[in-house]
């Protein structure tokens, strides 16, 4: 598996070392040195980052519903606090960490709505066949130019 740390808030301002340390131990994906990392962390300080990073530990252990409750209060720790890139965060560990998991009631609780943010998501991963069944035509024509494919596409 690969992972972009960087998804699990390191880098932000006081997150301190633990973060750092989490981090690192979810990508070498060392479960039980991560959750001990964003324990302490928590301890200093309640973080979206520290709570989805301690989700990704919980779900890399196996525990789907602590993992899913731990999403769920960095989901509303980012509501409230207004942070839509923080809210992107949490949704990138459900997807990066419990996709397995997806028919659990406690991760199908985590996947919102419809109507949320500006409205008209979708909530399922497109397909090939979505891709293939939503091309544009070849070539694109505007008033001025037009575009095609290239050779072999």
């Amino acid at each position: 598996m690969i992972l972009d740390i960087a998804a699990l808030d390191i880098g932000a301002a006081g997150a301190g070392l633990s973060g750092f340390e989490g981090a690192c131990a979810i990508a070498l994906c060392r479960a039980r040195e991560a959750r001990e990392a964003f324990e302490v962390g928590l301890r200093e300080q309640t973080s979206v980052g520290r709570l989805s990073g301690l989700s990704a530990a919980f779900a890399l252990e196996g525990d789907v519903e602590s993992a899913a409750d731990l999403l769920t209060q960095a989901l509303d720790e980012a509501m409230r606090r207004k942070l839509p890139t923080r809210r992107r965060r949490v949704e990138g560990v459900r997807a990066a960490f419990l996709s397995h998991a997806s028919d659990h009631p406690a991760v199908t609780d985590l996947r919102g709505t419809a109507a949320d943010g500006v409205g008209r998501h979708w909530w399922r991963q497109p397909t090939t066949a979505d891709y293939l069944a939503n091309q544009l035509p070849d070539p694109v024509r505007s008033s001025a130019t037009s575009y095609a494919r290239p050779a072999g596409w």
